[in-house]
């Protein structure tokens, strides 16, 4: 999901994740005297929790895992088969999914090395203790965004289950060590599980851009950003590629007795944000004073904390909120998640349901599509 621009900063430009000419130079955040940064740790409640649902949700999937062989389910089968196969070959699905994997792929290397000069501004709410400082997206940072993480895991997940299928379309005898790693039951695993985390979390980035995000954007002046080329990339195609997969292309399943996937990719993006807190903002003290008491009697974590600003890239991770409000973020989010994997496991039951045909599964593609993508105001 893209930063929120709603705010802006004295008379200059506000530039989004998409910007692609520089912005002013943003003022400097150290001041000539030094002041202690805000303290914006997670709160010890919101710790334990997260770590509660990992390891919950962790013992789930272990022992759906151990039950899967009494499902039927042939994984090299759901992996490298594809669904319709008198009008699309093995070979052929393999080199779709490719050529997919790849266009994500350059999409994010050029966003890394070509656009230059994001910046973005968090809308802090008044309640909040931190400063509104613009944090440089350039290069790698640009792709910390969820967003981001799921365009390219996405990019990954096609990658992988292209490379199964078309090594599966070799003949046994000629299988390499290549093939049997790429073809063993622990690798096909992985497979089903990276596409049941980023096909729901493909329809949850849409949902969010078109039903929140665009419309604020709207109401701020400043949907251009959303209209970028890669903006509109990174928000739309995300979810056709992940229905195409679903109705017209293979047979990768969204099972429910992996349920756990969707909470347990929300809370990897928990403890980034965490992380991050005070790797935003490179700014240090002038204070000589405080410097040396540094070198003396503070461990790196500690350096960051006492010399950085604060930040999160959104507002509504801002742990200075208090320890409530936060804890509530992260039931949200892992509540979300959970919805939109469910929501996304019932879309080849009502393929079915409806009749199963290419005709019918294309109707239901481009039906959900029109739902949640977007492209103008």
């Amino acid at each position: 999901m893209p930063p929120n621009n709603n705010y802006q900063q004295e008379p200059s430009v506000v530039y989004s994740e998409y910007a692609t000419h520089p912005p002013s130079p943003p003022r400097s955040v150290v001041s000539s005297s030094y002041t202690k940064a805000v303290n914006a740790d997670p709160p010890t409640e919101a710790v334990w929790l997260v770590l509660v649902i990992v390891i919950g949700c962790s013992i789930s999937l272990f022992y759906s895992t151990s039950d899967a062989t009494g499902e039927g389910l042939d994984m090299s089968e759901a992996v490298t088969m594809p669904l319709f196969h008198d009008m699309i070959s093995k070979l052929t699905l393999g080199w779709i999914r490719v050529s997919i994997a790849l266009g994500i792929f350059a999409t994010t290397y050029y966003r890394i090395f070509h656009i230059k000069g994001a910046q973005l501004i968090v809308p802090y709410l008044k309640q909040s203790k931190l400063k509104k400082i613009p944090i440089k997206m350039d290069g790698i940072k640009s792709q910390t965004m969820f967003t981001c993480w799921s365009w390219n895991l996405l990019g990954l997940s096609f990658g992988l289950n292209g490379a199964i299928t078309l090594l599966s379309c070799y003949p046994s005898q000629n299988q390499t060590i290549v093939h049997e790693l790429f073809l063993h039951p622990t690798m096909l695993q992985m497979a089903i599980y990276l596409f049941e985390v980023v096909a729901p979390t493909s329809m949850l980035v849409s949902f969010v851009v078109r039903y929140a995000l665009w419309p604020a954007a709207k109401k701020a002046g400043t949907s251009n950003v959303l209209k970028t080329p890669i903006g509109l990339i990174t928000h739309n195609l995300n979810i056709l590629t992940s229905l195409v997969e679903v109705g017209l292309l293979g047979r990768m399943p969204i099972q429910m007795k992996d349920l756990a996937v969707g909470p347990l990719y929300g809370c990897m993006y928990i403890f980034f944000t965490w992380f991050m807190i005070y790797r935003w903002i490179p700014a240090t003290p002038t204070s000589k004073s405080y410097k040396k008491e540094l070198n003396g009697h503070s461990d790196g974590y500690e350096s960051y904390k006492n010399t950085r600003n604060p930040q999160f890239v959104y507002f509504f991770f801002d742990t200075t909120l208090g320890k409530w409000t936060h804890i509530s973020v992260m039931l949200v989010l892992v509540g979300v998640l959970t919805l939109f994997f469910l929501l996304f496991s019932n879309v080849n039951s009502l393929m079915l349901y409806l009749g199963g045909t290419p005709l019918i599964n294309f109707g239901v593609v481009i039906t959900l599509f029109s739902v949640v993508a977007r492209f103008r105001d």
